[in-house]
C-alpha cells in the first residue's frame, strides 16, 4: 500500500444560469462541498454525482492539469480515480476564486485529497 497525497482542482465552474443558485454562489458551493467531501470520504460515487448534478449548468467546465472537461467527462475521470483508491483518509475543499455579478458567476474550487492506494505491481 502507498499513501497518495494530491490536490485536485475538482471544480472550475462557469455558471451562467440562475437555476443553480439564487443570490449566493459561495453559499451554494459551500453547501455542495459538504456533500461532496462526505461522498469522497465514503468512496461513494453515487452520492458524489447526486451532490454535484443539481448545481451544474450547461457551461460547466472542469480543469485539471491543463485539460478542460465537461461534467460527464469529469465524472468518468473521478470514477476511474476512485477505482485506484483503497481508502480516502482526508478531503478538504477551498474556494480559491469567486466572481459573481447578478445571476452569473465563475468560481474555482480546489479539493485536497489524501488517500491510500494499492500498488498493483506488488
Amino acid at each position: 500500500m502507498k499513501k497518495c497525497f494530491g490536490a485536485i482542482a475538482i471544480f472550475s465552474l462557469a455558471v451562467a444560469s440562475a437555476s443553480a443558485f439564487t443570490t449566493d454562489l459561495r453559499g451554494t458551493i459551500e453547501k455542495m462541498d459538504k456533500k461532496v467531501t462526505a461522498a469522497i470520504l465514503k468512496h461513494d460515487m453515487k452520492a458524489f454525482e447526486t451532490a454535484t448534478k443539481s448545481t451544474i449548468t450547461s457551461d460547466f467546465k472542469y480543469t485539471e492539469g491543463g485539460r478542460t472537461l465537461t461534467y460527464d467527462q469529469m465524472v468518468k475521470q473521478v470514477k476511474m480515480s476512485f477505482g485506484m483508491l483503497r481508502k480516502v483518509t482526508k478531503c478538504t475543499s477551498t474556494i480559491t476564486n469567486l466572481t459573481q455579478k447578478g445571476n452569473e458567476g465563475v468560481a474555482t474550487n480546489v479539493h485536497h485529497i489524501e488517500a491510500i492506494i494499492v500498488d498493483k505491481d506488488k
